[in-house]
Parts: structure tokens; sequence; C-alpha cells
């Protein structure tokens, strides 16, 4: 019985994910783009892959799908990546070889970093750096318990881990558990 609830409360989570997803991918020439509700194409069909993220989940005492209501597109380009916002600004441009998209403090705070040269920088919500390429290591995740940490970070040759906040400034106090 329990695996039917189980399987029920899975499905009915796909259903509104789904509904909640209006965009959708076009392909031209094996291209990938991507068009909103309307058909309109607002991330051009030049790329190998692209992959939205947006924040949910599940509250299981209200039984509501919680969300940011926003959504970010990684696009990949033979082995180089970069980001869109929803409106189809180019956060960052498709030079990287690496980029992480998360979501912290309940999905109130998207976090995006991206990798070149074997080290990470920060982006803050409108694409703008506000870290250098410093990091050689990062750790993003949900820090209920520090609302303007978005991050553990470590720099090379270093064997401690630093919190980094909204701002791309170190947190004073020692990271807990980061090793």
């Amino acid at each position: 019985m329990r695996k039917i609830i189980f399987l029920l409360i899975c499905c009915c989570i796909l259903v509104q994910l789904q509904a909640q997803n209006s965009y959708h991918d076009t392909l031209i020439n094996n291209k990938h783009g991507m068009a909103d509700a309307s058909g309109k194409i607002f991330i051009p069909a030049l790329y190998d892959e692209i992959t939205s993220y947006a924040y949910s989940a599940f509250d299981f005492s209200t039984g509501n799908l919680l969300s940011s209501g926003e959504t970010v597109f990684v696009v990949r380009s033979g082995k180089k990546y970069g980001i869109f916002d929803q409106q189809g600004k180019n956060l960052a441009t498709c030079i990287y070889s690496e980029v992480v998209v998360d979501y912290c403090n309940g999905g109130t705070y998207r976090i995006m970093a991206v990798k070149k040269k074997g080290k990470y920088a920060f982006l803050g919500p409108g694409g703008t750096f506000i870290t250098g390429f410093d990091f050689t290591a990062i750790d993003t995740g949900d820090f209920a318990d520090a609302p303007d940490v978005i991050a553990y970070v470590r720099k090379k040759g270093s064997k401690h881990w630093e919190m980094l906040d909204k701002s791309g400034k170190p947190v004073t106090e020692e990271a807990p558990g980061a090793d």
C-alpha cells in the first residue's frame, strides 16, 4: 500500500512539473534551441545540447510543489558550455569546460559557477562575475543554517575549505564537515 501511495505522489509531482514546463526544445539541422510556450525561439538552434534548470521541490506537509519561478539553460557546443536565462539573455558565453547550476536556501537563491583552465568562478543572478577564477574545488548545497552562504570553496594548494557568501566574499567561520 505504501508503494502505491508513493507512486501516486511521484506521478502527481511529474504531472505538475510537466505543466510548469512552458519551454520546448527546437531541433534544426541537428542543433538544439529553445522556444517559449507561444513558439517564439529565444535561444537559437545552434547548440549540441540544452539542459534546463529550475528549482522545484515537493512540500509533503502541504502537498504543494514549490518553485523558484525561473529557469536557466545550460548550453553545450562541442566540449564547451554556456548559460542563458529564460528571456534568452546570454549569461555566460559558450567557452567554459563546466557549468554548475544549483539552488540554496530553499530554492530562493540560484548559484552559478563556471570552470575554465581548471578553476571555478561564480556568477551573480544577472550573470556578472562575483569572483575571479580562484577556486580549484567547489561544493554547493543548501545552507539553511547560514542563509548568506552559497558554497564551500577551496583554492589551489589549500587543504582547507572556506564558505563563500552571495557577494563572492569568504565567510570567516570555518566550514564544518566540508572535507
